[in-house]
């Protein structure tokens, strides 16, 4: 059974789903609407019915351009669900002075309902110059999905509500679509309530000082926790943001936070992603690479969740206190940190047992995994354990298109709500067998610490993928160093991991290396690792412009690598059996020429730079039938090899010339008269 509410689509962007799903509800509230100006983009939404539970909930946050261009700037976005208060409130709207001796005014009100705001998601545009400007393989119809797990606040998933996009941004723009799974089954616990405890709102709090940010804004509180809960968890959403000072606060600076229970701390963190030059969207037309105070250009910011159940008493009152690593700046530009904090009240575990498959890395097309994909070797996936007892071993089954299923034996230590990536082998031409068509991957965990798993809604995933392209054997590569080059490392492993080629020491600046492959049957990955992480080439620094590619000796580029990359990139291709064909063959070209066109008759088919012995030429009519089909050898003593053709006792009409081998497909239309 499907059941559908509201604006619905099916989700075939996305590229993870559940390969065993109880009944799925999906919701879209935002569908591509516009955010070109700071402002509240507001939805009413009705959720599904009350009574029912759900083991999941999904909030898929589709972020494009908006209608008139992605912006330039990368801007905060907020994903907030408001939840009516029961009463109305008022802001002051205008104000009339009628006398100022005595003074009289008439003030007018703007009346509201009243609603208290929840943080789904917070996600920072990326620079979208690139896509604005249609550059570095990017259009105006860009997209990125970003899927949260927002199972936790299913209490607030009831009745009427609304959905709110904020967007901090000064200029169009981008466009937010907002679509909802709800996953009926059981969850692994019962939220109870969700509170809020410090919130910033959109603008974000100032930092003057420890002391002032202590007494104005972060300020302890006593929180009840009602006698009927048997657990509790807080959760922590910061993000940095301004620099305009001597210490490049709070955006570029590095701090921790702490959280404190009846003046014990029990969580503390480094407010900082430290993998923005990993970014999967990439590059961008700023500074993308550099790493920020818990975020990066065009990704989410991180929750950090802090389990207090063994801490706190129910029914019982605790302080809560929040604190943030002293800064001491100076400059024209406070500090500013964007803080939601939120606690979670739960009832007792549903599960003693219950391991997951959380998600699947690679092979996949989910957006957020473009830098590990495709592959050809090793799969990446994410367990979970849901059940109260620890996960100490399992059994995963996994497949590429439901052929040559294979098991891993899993062991480790997960606690309740933790994860593990674990990586399974898919190392042999064998296991990506039936490569036609749509391509998926399967995989299960059974068998969770040595019997039964109380919940099997969550044991399986499926993902759809892209496959890796066939190379020859015979591969020469190119490396153009640029001013800095005891930055750049390259290495080129095997399916197994095994390092078979790697650069030399010693590299020297402005200069081409050349290194020749002849590789046998196998899975190959071509790494390369900038130590700055700033790639071979970035507009914002002065270590000039290097490349990198691939090339068959003789013939066409097999593939270019992306110079501005960031920390790394990584290239998985085959020799010896096909994935896929590249589409870099089928851009850059041998030379093949077709003359006189119109013809009267007589036909040249003149062919160059292939790096193949053979290649198939085929005339067919309008109809599809052949009128010549013939192996051609290429004679790489010369510059081009030719054929001629006489199509002059054919009827008048157009003619179709085919060219193709292993690596190149071509089609020309030739008229006769």
């Amino acid at each position: 059974m499907r059941k559908l509410i509201l604006t619905v689509t099916a989700l075939a962007s996305l590229s993870v789903l559940y390969a065993a799903p109880g009944d799925t509800t999906r919701l879209r509230v935002h569908d591509a609407v516009d955010m070109v100006w700071y402002e509240n983009y507001d939805r009413p939404v009705t959720f599904p019915d009350e009574g029912v539970t759900y083991s999941k909930i999904l909030m898929h946050y589709t972020m494009g351009c908006a209608s008139t261009g992605c912006s330039d700037w990368d801007y905060t976005t907020k994903i907030e669900l408001r939840k009516p208060l029961g009463y109305n409130d008022s802001t002051i709207a205008d104000i009339t002075i009628i006398s100022e001796d005595p003074y009289d005014a008439d003030t007018t009100w703007d009346v509201f309902e009243a609603k208290e705001s929840f943080e789904l998601a917070r996600v920072i545009t990326p620079y979208g110059g690139y896509m604005r400007t249609g550059a570095n393989g990017y259009n105006s119809g860009w997209k990125h999905i970003h899927t949260f797990d927002v199972t936790d606040y299913a209490p607030l998933f009831q009745g009427d509500a609304e959905i709110r996009a904020f967007y901090g941004g000064w200029s169009s723009g981008f466009s937010v679509t907002i679509d909802f799974e709800f996953i009926e089954g059981t969850p692994p616990r019962e939220v109870k309530e969700v509170r809020n405890l410090w919130q910033t709102g959109g603008d974000g709090w100032n930092y003057q000082s420890h002391t002032h940010f202590e007494q104005n804004h972060a300020v302890p509180m006593d929180v009840d926790f009602p006698g009927d809960i048997d657990g509790a968890k807080v959760r922590f959403i910061p993000s940095g943001h301004g620099f305009d000072n001597n210490t490049a606060c709070a955006e570029f600076c590095e701090r921790n936070y702490y959280l404190k229970l009846d003046g014990t701390q029990f969580g503390s963190e480094n407010m900082w992603d430290d993998k923005c030059g990993e970014n999967p969207i990439f590059p961008q037309g700023g500074t993308w690479l550099y790493d920020r105070a818990n975020w990066c250009p065009g990704l989410r910011a991180h929750h950090f969740d802090h389990e207090i159940t063994n801490l706190i008493q129910a029914g019982s009152t605790h302080e809560l206190d929040l604190d943030i690593q002293q800064i001491n700046w100076s400059g024209t530009q406070a500090p500013v940190y964007i803080l939601e904090t939120q606690l979670f009240l739960y009832g007792d575990h549903n599960f003693q047992t219950d391991a997951a498959i959380e998600d699947i890395i690679a092979p996949s097309n989910k957006d957020d995994y473009k830098r590990f994909n495709p592959i050809c070797n090793h799969a990446r996936v994410v367990i979970k354990n849901y059940g109260k007892l620890p996960l100490t071993q399992a059994t995963i089954r996994y497949a590429v298109n439901g052929n040559n299923w294979r098991e891993f034996q899993w062991q480790g230590n997960l606690a309740f709500d933790e994860s593990e990536e674990v990586q399974l082998p898919l190392t042999e031409s064998w296991e990506w067998v039936s490569q036609n068509g749509v391509n998926q991957f399967e995989v299960e965990i059974i068998t969770p610490n040595g019997g039964s798993d109380e919940n099997e809604l969550n044991n399986g995933m499926v993902s759809e993928f892209e496959t890796t392209p066939m190379l020859p054997g015979n591969l020469e590569f190119q490396l153009r160093t640029n001013t800095k080059p005891y930055e750049t490392t390259w290495k080129l492993y095997d399916g197994y991991g095994n390092v078979l080629r790697e650069n030399q020491p010693g590299m020297v600046a402005n200069t081409i290396y050349r290194d020749t492959f002849d590789l046998q049957e196998g899975c190959y990955i071509l790494r390369i690792e900038d130590s700055a992480e700033n790639g071979l080439s970035w507009w914002a620094n002065n270590d000039g412009s290097g490349y990198a590619r691939l090339r068959i000796p003789g013939a066409q580029m097999a593939h270019t690598f992306q110079s501005d990359f960031g920390s790394h990139i990584e290239y998985y291709f085959t020799v010896g059996y096909t994935l896929n064909t590249p589409d870099d063959f089928l851009k850059v070209s041998p030379e093949v020429q077709v003359y006189p066109n119109p013809s009267e008759g007589l036909i040249t088919v003149e062919l160059g730079d292939f790096s193949e012995s053979e290649v198939t030429v085929e005339i067919t009519d309008a109809f599809g039938r052949t009128i010549y089909n013939e192996q051609v050898s290429i004679d790489f003593g010369s510059q081009v090899t030719k054929k001629v053709y006489d199509l002059s006792s054919s009827s008048s009409g157009n003619y179709f010339v085919h060219i193709t081998s292993g690596l190149y497909r071509k089609t020309s239309k030739v008229i006769v008269y």
